[in-house]
């Protein structure tokens, strides 16, 4: 099936008030850029902090990205293509994250977060291998992290990709 697949975290949703709360929680300074600080963490800070981002504990802190939400509405209304929705999130985030993606107006086919059995999977694997697991045909891919086009890139070489930044998209590769 042909369809339009989005990420959700840093996507859809920015996540940056929920990271410096995570971070904060943790007793970690969130720096002038709690995302960077964030992905720069090593362990034991990096479990502790993940332990506290993927819990329910500041989801309601997400807010949509009107300008990503407006995107997707109109790419889906030119091309009449499903959207599906693809997230690391674990499963106990599956309610929340349903709620927050069904408020957008978007048109949704399909919500997939991370089960259990993988959560030690790399997420660009786990993306991938549920796309294809799934027999969904990704026309267009939107995502923040460009190692997740890259693999989605090397997969699907016919998806037309855009890498998010905020809320702006630019075709990826550029």
């Amino acid at each position: 099936m042909d369809v339009i697949i989005s990420d959700v975290d840093g996507t859809v949703f920015d996540v940056t008030e929920r990271i410096k709360k995570s971070l904060l929680d943790v007793g970690l300074k969130p720096g002038s850029d709690p995302i960077a600080t964030a992905d720069n963490l090593v362990r034991p800070h990096r479990g502790r902090f993940l332990d506290v981002f993927l819990s329910n504990r500041y989801i309601d802190l997400d807010t949509p990205v009107p300008a990503i939400i407006e995107t997707l509405a109109r790419l889906q209304a030119e091309t009449d293509l499903p959207l599906v929705f693809l997230t690391g999130r674990p499963n106990n985030l599956r309610r929340p994250t349903e709620k927050a993606l069904e408020e957008t107006g978007l048109r949704i086919v399909g919500i997939h977060v991370r089960s259990q059995r993988e959560r030690f999977k790399r997420t660009t694997e786990f993306k991938v291998d549920l796309v294809r697991r799934k027999q969904l045909m990704p026309v267009h891919i939107f995502d923040d992290d460009p190692e997740i086009l890259a693999a989605f890139a090397e997969a699907f070489p016919a998806a037309h990709l855009h890498l998010v930044r905020g809320s702006q998209t630019t075709p990826w590769p550029d």
